[in-house]
């Protein structure tokens, strides 16, 4: 039902030169969003962001037993969230990049070998 509702021409207008405006700065890193996300912090976590989004699942299923019996403080929290940036490191290094560098090979070093075995 929601798909079939009529969205007015203008509201859709502002939205693409806002995006539009937002996209621009970004490229030309001017504003304080990009001078927040432009930092060794920022920089350091989007490194391994998707590592840590494929791993948190999987960290959570097994650390649930062990967070009902925690006390609920921001010390809890923050030392999970300490174990979740460790795992996402590790996987990161030790699952992502090298399944990376296997693909590479196989997709790009194929064609490659098949030429030397033709000559």
């Amino acid at each position: 039902e929601l798909m079939f509702i009529r969205v007015k021409l203008e509201y859709n207008l502002s939205l693409v030169i806002l995006i539009f405006t937002l996209i621009t700065l970004f490229i030309l890193k001017r504003g304080y969003i990009s001078k927040f996300f432009d930092n060794n912090v920022s920089v350091f976590l989007g490194r391994y962001t998707y590592s840590i989004y494929v791993i948190h699942n999987l960290c959570f299923a097994i650390m649930k037993k062990f967070i009902k019996t925690l006390p609920a403080n921001y010390f809890t929290l923050f030392g999970i969230l300490f174990i979740l940036i460790l795992l996402g490191v590790f996987t990161y290094h030790f699952v992502e990049v090298p399944c990376t560098k296997l693909f590479k090979n196989i997709l790009f070093n194929k064609d490659k070998t098949s030429v030397k075995e033709t000559n």
